[in-house]
């Protein structure tokens, strides 16, 4: 029986977390990149968040691959008893809602953010709503090349506001 199938349905956050433990390993199989792509690609899902809503859809926690190695029982509880505030990082664009990368190389679903609300829809039980980007993962070069765009970007845009950072 796989991990996700032994906690679907379970209903309580004792059987994720034995013996009150405040942490565990995910019950989500782990996404590794090959050696010349990454899980997902970061251009899409920027792209994606840029307008959530146009990529919501109900997702099965059972067919999850994670990219998070562990949870903490005190994300999985928030989750329980508040399902519609946000436990960390309300800041970042990515945490907002779940994110889930459909990867069509490899035909799976990879969860790149909101793995205490997977956990937690997985005790349930039930599906839950992710933003959803289906295509090829980027190379590593790819991801790279996007991250050195996004930094000259956002320093660009410092100097233009006068904002700037001192060097140290």
């Amino acid at each position: 029986m796989s991990r996700t199938a032994q906690f679907w349905g379970a209903g309580s956050v004792e059987k994720m977390f034995p013996d009150g433990s405040p942490t565990t390993v995910s019950p989500f199989p782990q996404a590794s990149p090959s050696r010349t792509h990454r899980t997902f690609d970061p251009r899409m899902v920027d792209e994606a968040l840029a307008n959530p809503e146009a990529h919501m859809v109900k997702v099965d926690p059972r067919n999850l691959h994670g990219s998070q190695p562990g949870l903490t029982r005190a994300g999985v509880e928030h989750y329980m008893k508040n399902p519609g505030t946000l436990f960390a990082d309300a800041h970042q664009a990515g945490n907002q809602h779940p994110v889930v990368f459909h990867d069509t190389v490899r035909d799976r679903e990879v969860l790149l953010s909101g793995t205490h609300r997977a956990a937690t829809s997985l005790l349930a039980g039930e599906q839950f709503d992710a933003v959803r980007v289906s295509g090829t993962p980027a190379t590593h070069r790819e991801a790279a090349d996007y991250q050195r765009e996004q930094i000259a970007a956002q320093r660009a845009a410092r100097m233009a506001s006068g904002t700037t950072v001192p060097v140290v």
